[in-house]
């Protein structure tokens, strides 16, 4: 019993730290219409703006904070305005699609600044234990959730008593009717973005303290999955609902990281409540008033250019037998993500429907087929049919969801899919070859020029990877 409190409230920390993401997702939500799926990356951008200047620059701590959730609400105005307002008669799933893009530049410029290397960073919050009888938990736990109930209770009488905030419910209910009151829909939306943003940058700064004095560019990026969850149980209107909410999955994650041996299930666990929200319960995001969920337009069977495969194909062949290694390698990840982009357009173009599972389904296929090849000895050729099954397996399982959601709910589904895969297949370490990896023996020029029956098979000795393991590559 002991060890189960401790853990308990170990994981208030991070259901903290959730909380704080879902409320500023409900705030984002609420005030422009707009699912953010950046906002993990604006953590992530909060967090090393305090490494940058607390531990680079010598500032203050307090100063350093303050800092960060100044410049993630600057952010989140600077977005609402040159992306978003742009955008706001456009299908909600338009605006998703929009926020994983400035997802991508914030995180691959991050990257690029500080090479995508895991940092050692000092904390920001007091980490003496606490003694409760036989429990000792650090400082740090206490005070993230002291934070949040503190953010919980302003915001909710913010919203509940004064005019700013029934201008905000207003206008989540009716965006035209708050604008016939004369409260102007920009501004709301441009305050709750700001609002939105700060929350995020407070995330980050924190962050740290309940890493271990660590921090990577992967490890804020995909909390949006458990931010969604916490806001989708608070039906992205309730602010406490979403606190309590994200303290229920943090300690839910914590308990299982001592009581569950399998890897990734942590991880997973926000995915679940997701799918018990979304698709167990039949109810979806909330519509609001004066935005249709649109989806968008399917797309009539046009006549294919058909004569121009050819030569493609031809093409790619003739740089398969004589480009060197590192352009051969380019080549095929460069026509491996455009094969995926054409899996999207048919899921968009033709059903409607936005899946962001779609390099999941990808790494599935790579999974299978490289695990025959490494494990059993399959030639290369024959592997990549009964990956490509796999995959389609797999993706069909996927699309159950769409049975019973669609539209933005489809997206966070199928992403909250991707990462489960991720955590639970590419994470684990026992699946994907510990060490070792998942060696290849098989190169695309040798095709051309090796016959099908002499393809190199699995040798009885042991080859090191030339990737390193596969747990170190994201999303597999």
């Amino acid at each position: 019993m002991t060890v189960f409190a401790q853990f308990g409230l170990l994981g208030l920390g991070g259901g903290a730290l959730i909380a704080l993401l879902g409320i500023g997702l409900v705030l984002v939500y609420r005030g422009s219409g707009t699912i953010n799926l950046a906002q993990g990356s604006f953590a992530l951008l909060g967090a090393y703006v305090v490494h940058e200047l607390r531990d680079n620059q010598g500032m203050p701590v307090v100063p350093a904070v303050a800092f960060a959730a100044i410049l993630l609400a600057a952010v989140g105005v600077l977005v609402q305005l040159l992306l978003m307002r742009p955008l706001r008669t456009r299908s909600p799933l338009v605006r998703v699609i929009a926020t994983l893009g400035v997802l991508s530049v914030i995180q691959q410029s991050v990257t690029i600044r500080y090479t995508g290397q895991q940092l050692s960073v000092a904390r920001t919050l007091p980490e003496e234990p606490v003694h409760l009888g036989s429990v000792i938990v650090g400082q740090q736990s206490f005070w993230l959730a002291g934070i949040a109930v503190a953010v919980t209770a302003v915001l909710t009488v913010l919203s509940s008593r004064t005019r700013l905030g029934l201008a905000v419910s207003a206008a989540a209910a009716n965006q035209r009717a708050a604008a016939a009151l004369g409260f102007s829909p920009d501004a709301l939306a441009c305050g709750t973005w700001a609002l939105g943003g700060a929350l995020a940058g407070l995330a980050g700064a924190f962050f740290p303290s309940l890493t271990g004095d660590y921090l990577s560019v992967n490890a804020l990026a995909f909390t949006i999955i458990a931010a969604l969850a916490a806001a989708l149980l608070g039906g992205f209107r309730s602010y406490p609902l979403v606190l309590v909410g994200g303290l229920l999955i943090g300690v839910i994650q914590s308990e299982c990281t001592h009581y569950v041996r399998t890897t990734g299930v942590p991880d997973a666990v926000p995915f679940l409540v997701i799918v018990l929200v979304l698709v167990v319960r039949g109810q979806g995001l909330p519509v609001r008033g004066s935005t249709a969920d649109r989806l968008p337009a399917v797309s009539a069977a046009a006549r294919s250019p058909l004569y121009a495969l050819g030569p493609a194909a031809g093409l790619a062949v003739l740089a398969a037998a004589v480009l060197p290694t590192d352009w051969n390698v380019a080549l095929v990840s460069s026509m491996s993500a455009a094969m995926i982009a054409l899996s999207v357009v048919v899921v968009t173009g033709y059903a409607g429907q936005l899946s962001l599972a779609q390099f999941a389904l990808g790494g599935v296929g790579a999974f299978a087929a490289g695990r025959l090849v490494s494990n059993h000895g399959w030639p290369f050729e024959a592997a990549v049919p009964l990956g490509v099954a796999t995959a389609v397996a797999v993706g069909f399982v996927f699309g159950l969801p769409a049975l019973r959601t669609r539209g933005v709910n489809l997206a966070v589904v199928t992403l909250g899919l991707g990462f489960a895969s991720w955590s639970l297949l590419f994470n684990s370490t026992d699946l994907t070859g510990r060490n070792r990896g998942t060696p290849l023996s098989w190169h695309p020029s040798a095709a051309l020029s090796t016959p099908r029956w002499s393809l190199p098979r699995r040798s009885r000795t042991p080859r090191p990877s030339r990737r390193g393991p596969a747990s170190d590559s994201h999303g597999g």
